[in-house]
């Protein structure tokens, strides 16, 4: 059951047995013995929950920042891959060119 719906039944519980059991001294000594501790624990699970749900938002934060910044590295470096293609490429053409003879558009081999 989630915590808040403890939390709820257990100030329902207590706020019943109080306002029914008020004039009996002894009814109102039971119910701090028993309800109020269970009325802790509902509250403390609660907040337990709360926190853990808080530290899940801030996990789940860093992982796509990290995620975003590798994606962003990850096309960087792509980035750099094809430059580097091309400037090979234009290399490898400029020194094919110089193969050429003026006026002849065949290649030298």
């Amino acid at each position: 059951m989630n915590a808040k719906w403890g939390l709820i039944i257990s100030i329902c519980s207590i706020l019943m047995v109080l306002f029914h059991s008020i004039k009996e001294f002894w009814n109102f000594i039971l119910c701090l013995i028993f309800f109020v501790p269970i009325l802790g624990f509902a509250i403390w699970s609660y907040f337990n929950q709360l926190k853990r749900i808080d530290k899940f938002e801030k996990a789940k934060a860093e992982f796509e920042i990290a995620e975003k910044q590798r994606l962003e590295e990850l096309r960087i470096e792509i980035e750099n891959n094809k430059r580097k293609e091309a400037a090979k490429d234009f290399l490898l053409n400029k020194d094919k060119s110089k193969l050429f003879k003026k006026g002849d558009d065949n290649e030298a081999f």
